[in-house]
Order: C-alpha cells, then sequence, then structure tokens
C-alpha cells in the first residue's frame, strides 16, 4: 500500500488531471484505508470489552483490581469457613441438648415404673457405709 501511495503522492504533484490508473490507485488507498479504520475500531471495541471482564466494576461505580478480588475471595472463603464452624457447633449443640432430654425422660419412666412396682428400687452402694435405697432420683 505504502508503494501506491507514494505513487499517488507522485501523481498529485506532477498533474492535475486524474488518469483511469490514478484514480484506481486513490481508490485503492481509500478502502484499504477505510478497512484499517474498520479493524481499528473493531480492535478497540475488543480491548474495552476484555478490559471490563478484566476489571469488574463494583456497585458504586468503581473497579477493583487483582489483589483486592483475591482479598475479596479469600475473605469469601474465610466466611464459608466460619460459616461451617458454627453449624458444627450449632449441630453439636443440639445434640447435647436432646442427649439430655433424652436421659431426662428416662429418668421419669424409671421414677413411674418404680412407683408402680415394674422396676427395683434404686440402690446406692457405697464402700465402708450401709445400702442407700433411693425412691426418687
Amino acid at each position: 500500500m505504502h508503494r501506491v501511495g507514494r505513487r499517488v503522492e507522485a501523481f498529485m504533484e506532477t498533474s492535475s488531471v486524474i488518469t483511469p490508473e490514478a484514480a484506481r490507485d486513490i481508490n485503492r488507498i481509500v478502502k484499504a484505508n477505510q478497512r484499517d479504520l474498520c479493524r481499528t475500531r473493531y480492535a478497540e471495541r475488543i480491548r474495552k470489552q476484555h478490559r471490563a471482564v478484566k476489571n469488574t466494576p463494583l456497585k458504586s461505580g468503581e473497579v477493583i483490581t487483582v489483589a483486592e478480588g483475591r482479598a475479596m475471595v479469600k475473605q469469601r472463603e474465610d466466611n464459608l469457613l466460619e460459616k461451617t464452624r458454627r453449624m458444627v457447633e450449632a449441630a453439636e449443640l443440639k445434640l447435647k441438648n436432646d442427649h439430655k432430654k433424652w436421659y431426662f425422660e428416662a429418668a421419669k419412666k424409671a421414677r413411674k415404673w418404680r412407683t408402680i412396682g415394674k422396676l427395683d428400687p434404686a440402690v446406692v452402694y457405697e464402700r465402708g457405709k450401709k445400702c442407700t435405697y433411693l425412691k426418687r432420683f
């Protein structure tokens, strides 16, 4: 293209009449420049899209850096870990309370059975002392 451009410049300096060959050369240059312009605009649009994906805009309109993004991901992982820990602690507490409830219900049923004679009375053996019979415990 540069060769054709130089020929057109040389022709324009020497002659004021445009021949069909010169018109063809000028036409080629114009079309090539249009293609280059379209490619440039397309490349700019692609660059903007890549930049938009690379630096995600926040709700406030700011742009985050890669380091800030990594920190956000780390914080999210830490939050998930803490949430999991809380869930495990809650499950353990619920199980402990359920065990208390089950033992309380079992003791109630045992007391009831002892009062009606279905079970023998509870006996406590202590070393060096006599046996103690418990009516209620």
